[in-house]
């Protein structure tokens, strides 16, 4: 789709591999600064209106390690009451500027963000098949109901 941006702004907001996205707006507060991270470059793609973009400086801060550092509980948290709102909650730039990201040393951001990597997949895999042995407990716990209450056998 054709734009109405300057060469400058569109080199500006260009998708880079490292970038992060983030949710600036919402319903819930809960669900704000939601990130994704840019794991590759993008030459004709530009981040839209409603997300706020960081560009992580990368002699500093890994863009993987910002990407799982918004994932985590606390620092979510805190843009949770940065949130502004009533009935939809949005977010300033200066309320991600002032953000604290406490980092260690760079080479370390990038392990704890590769193990992070590899691990998260594997705790969801584990989540989701328990969740399946759940629903069927939860069948045959109907089933076994309904035997108890009419005396039929219940074919599930």
């Amino acid at each position: 789709m054709k734009a109405t941006a300057t060469a400058a702004q569109f080199d500006q907001f260009r998708l880079k591999k490292g970038d992060v996205l983030a949710t600036k707006d919402s319903e819930d507060p809960a669900d704000i600064a939601v990130p994704a991270l840019v794991v590759e470059d993008f030459k004709n793609v530009v981040c839209g209106y409603h997300l706020t973009q960081i560009r992580p400086k990368t002699t500093k801060l890994d863009g993987s390690f910002l990407f799982w550092t918004f994932k985590s509980k606390p620092f979510n948290g805190y843009f949770e009451i940065e949130a502004k709102g009533v009935t939809r909650y949005a977010l300033s730039i200066a309320a991600f500027e002032s953000a604290l990201i406490i980092h260690p040393s760079l080479p370390e951001q990038i392990t704890i963000a590769t193990y992070l990597d590899q691990k998260t997949p594997q705790i969801d895999t584990a989540i989701h098949g328990i969740q399946q042995e759940i629903a069927l407990l939860q069948e045959y716990r109907q089933a076994l109901i309904f035997e108890a209450v009419t005396g039929k056998v219940c074919v599930i």
